[in-house]
């Protein structure tokens, strides 16, 4: 579901250590030292353009509720306008907020929806609870107390634990049908807030519908079956529930005889008794009715999954893992007119009617998790787990916007944000050296570095390889052949193999740094030749070395490089919870800071002494203090140049 934890943000967080490099132009009524969101905010306005991640659907009027897998927040479409806002959360991935506005609140992802009443609940999936936002606007916990595990049944749903429930049905009488996924139980929150289990030994239910008074329907992803419930039976509706097997077979006959392959969302359709199931690794919608099995939506499996069909027959469209259903009950023709969660297609899809023909278009989601804003302010798009970023001579802002696979620029003068590498709207892959970076596919890219003239250096990490970006905007291999490995000492630099390259650095005469990290090296581009620098040529993890050459020592996992004002080069060696330093040319290498064990201790202290718990990031200013990225100890460590270790933020 896309989720970031809070060591990851600040990792990333770190990037904030080189602000006072930006322009006062841009910038000029931001007061020093208070932190605030230049760019990458939940994103809002005409649907069609918000980027998301949709996994659970709900619908309440006008309001399509959109619980967003790649960004912590639930949405809220409404058809009327086409605008979407945001719902509930605030963007940031956590939990606090209840008793307060749902806008304000931290949330988690929301893997389940349903609206009851007045009352619209979500499973906050991976805080392992679930929450209503009431007419208000007012978000709670309803259910769980936040530690995964199973306990509570007979008590206060509150003080009971849940363990990653991911399906919600509102309960003839009051309260909720929830689907305590990891549990494999359907456990029933009831009108008075208290709790109980009322089936056990499922494995992975997820989507829930109840179809009566104590008689529900429930998608067993894990099984590949759905089930119906009573007090008393458990039924199979639809797939194989005596074996499990996957399959994709069995439209147009009896359910029970059909494959599945993960069933996750289902749909009710009470006036015509017709069960709609998201037949999510099959990339199509499925209809049960009188025991007989159609396809409703996607094309007939095994088909591979990708975005088309908008405008046509659904049955020709292709869909891409759907995943959460919502039925509007305003039937035209002979089917509902459904709204679908195309998880993996970034896309909310919905079919209706059109001079009794059905046809397929989409309402929400621009096809991208976490991508907007080209063009406009900064402060005004969305990115997606922006891993570094970096500043050229000029004060422009470079961004790695890794989730989307582009970098992104700020521009100085005017703060307006583009893409200048990778395609934000591709999967990650590999194409486009030679051409235009804009043009290019990027895998996950981990790292960045520009150069006093404005080239980009990117640790395409995902592709084993760094690719370069002239101030033409022209992109290329400059080391890494695209297959992981440890070979090629010395040889052509892109012949190279690399093993997860996700740091990289720049010195004052152009030579290019890459933080090897599965090779537990530094390797150095000088021209069109590779040579280690930092790190056993073997490759070999270890910790060893200090104050002999840096080509002798053992590093373990390093992630990223920083060179301060007098060419020394730092490298946080995350897997030792260190951070080593290199004298120019290689010649010493040292401990700088933390002591190996990982923990938390020693601030305020000689730096070598101090503890570090697997430090990520690093940032040197311009008064030579260096930044940390604390990351196991959810903090940001500032170093000044004599070596003193102070604590400057830690998350709250």
């Amino acid at each position: 579901m896309g989720r970031r934890s809070a060591s990851v943000l600040v990792a990333v967080a770190l990037c904030a250590a080189v602000a006072g490099m930006r322009p006062a132009s841009v910038h000029a009524s931001i007061t020093p030292g208070r932190i605030f969101t230049e760019t990458g905010v939940a994103g809002a306005g005409t649907a069609l353009q918000v980027a998301q991640g949709p996994f659970s659907l709900a619908l309440s009027g006008a309001h399509l509720y959109v619980g967003d897998g790649n960004n912590a927040v639930v949405r809220d479409l409404d058809s009327s306008t086409g605008n979407e806002t945001v719902y509930a959360g605030n963007n940031g991935y956590g939990f606090r907020g209840d008793a307060g506005l749902a806008t304000s609140a931290m949330i988690s992802g929301a893997g389940a929806m349903v609206h009851c009443g007045t009352n619209t609940f979500f499973a906050d999936t991976a805080n392992n609870v679930i929450r209503k936002v009431d007419g208000s606007g007012v978000i709670t916990t309803v259910a769980g107390n936040g530690t995964p595990g199973y306990s509570g049944d007979g008590g206060p749903a509150t003080s009971a634990q849940l363990f990653q429930p991911l399906g919600l049905a509102c309960r003839t009488g009051g309260g909720l049908y929830i689907a305590d996924t990891f549990n494999g139980a359907i456990r029933v929150l009831d009108a008075g807030g208290n709790i109980f289990t009322w089936w056990k030994g499922f494995y992975s239910p997820s989507g829930i519908v109840e179809i009566g008074s104590h008689l529900v329907d429930v998608a067993e992803t894990g099984f590949n079956a759905v089930w119906q419930l009573t007090d008393v039976n458990a039924t199979v509706l639809a797939g194989d529930g005596a074996l499990g097997a996957p399959g994709s077979s069995g439209n147009g006959g009896p359910a029970t005889s059909a494959l599945l392959r993960s069933p996750t969302g289902l749909a009710w359709d009470a006036a015509y008794g017709e069960l709609y199931i998201a037949d999510t690794l099959n990339h199509e919608v499925r209809k049960v009715a009188a025991g007989v099995i159609t396809r409703l939506a996607g094309l007939e499996p095994p088909a591979a999954p990708g975005f088309g069909g908008d405008t046509g027959p659904p049955t020709l469209a292709t869909l891409n893992q759907p995943v959460g259903l919502a039925l509007t009950g305003s039937r035209v023709g002979t089917t509902d007119v459904m709204y679908i969660a195309d998880s993996l297609n970034y896309r909310v899809r919905l079919i209706n009617y059109s001079a009794g023909q059905p046809n397929i278009t989409t309402v929400a989601g621009n096809g991208t998790p976490s991508w907007s804003g080209d063009g406009g302010l900064a402060g005004l798009a969305q990115l997606g787990n922006p891993f570094g970023m970096a500043f050229d001579g000029a004060g422009n802002e470079y961004i790695l916007d890794n989730q989307d696979n582009v970098v992104r620029k700020i521009t100085a003068a005017t703060g307006i944000i583009s893409t200048v590498a990778g395609i934000a709207r591709q999967p990650g892959g590999f194409f486009g050296d030679g051409g235009p970076a804009v043009s290019a596919n990027l895998n996950s890219p981990r790292g960045i570095a520009v150069d006093a003239a404005g080239n980009i250096a990117i640790a395409d990490t995902g592709n084993q390889r760094v690719r370069w970006v002239n101030t033409a905007g022209t992109i290329s291999t400059i080391a890494g052949n695209g297959t992981a490995g440890n070979t090629g000492n010395g040889t052509p630099a892109t012949t190279f193999e690399l093993n997860l390259p996700r740091g990289v650095a720049i010195d004052g005469s152009g030579n290019v740094f890459i933080a090897d990290t599965a090779n537990n090296r530094v390797q150095k581009i000088s021209s069109t030749t590779m040579t280690t620098y930092a790190g056993a040529a073997g490759g070999a993890p270890g910790s060893s070395g200090d104050a002999g050459p840096a080509a002798s020592a053992l590093l373990n996992g390093p992630r990223a490089l920083a060179f301060d004002g007098s060419g020394n080069l730092f490298i946080s060696d995350s897997n030792n919870n260190k951070v080593r330093r290199v004298t120019p040319g290689g010649a010493l290498i040292s401990t700088y800071a933390g002591n190996g064990t990982a923990g938390l201790s020693g601030d305020l202290g000689l730096s070598p002494a101090a503890e570090l718990n697997h430090p990520w990031g690093i940032a040197i200013d311009g008064s030579g203090r260096l930044f940390i990225a604390d990351t196991g100890n959810a903090r940001v460590q500032r170093l000044a140049p004599d070596g003193t270790a102070e604590a400057i933020w830690q998350m709250p």
